[in-house]
């Protein structure tokens, strides 16, 4: 399957399992820390010829953030995705949203 690098939520909670285990059950799972710096995020993507990039909203993750947006789109080689952390009573749950963070459940 095709590569999907994402930036991992810090800590070792559900959050990051989940992301790991649903992310590698469909694709190879590429996490990148979030201390990861810019020009070792950028070497990551290009060796992993990741296609596509997941940013967590509210995660700080510097960058991560800067090498998926000059990997996507100036050197066009992937789409960004974004994921909200949905939290509360459902640990570790997260769910697909828009630049804006705007889900579809949030559009209805």
């Amino acid at each position: 399957g095709e590569v999907v690098a994402y930036g991992a939520p810090p800590g070792g909670g559900a959050v990051p399992a989940l992301a790991f285990l649903s992310i590698g059950a469909q694709t190879t799972a590429a996490p990148l820390a979030p201390g990861t710096t810019e020009p070792d995020a950028l070497d990551a993507l290009d060796q992993f010829d990741a296609k596509h990039l997941i940013l967590f909203n509210g995660v700080d993750c510097p960058g991560v953030t800067a090498a998926f947006k000059i990997y996507a789109n100036q050197m066009g080689k992937a789409r960004i995705h974004f994921a909200n952390i949905i939290g509360g009573d459902q640990p570790g749950i997260f769910e697909f949203a828009d630049e804006r963070g705007e889900t579809l459940r949030d559009r209805k």
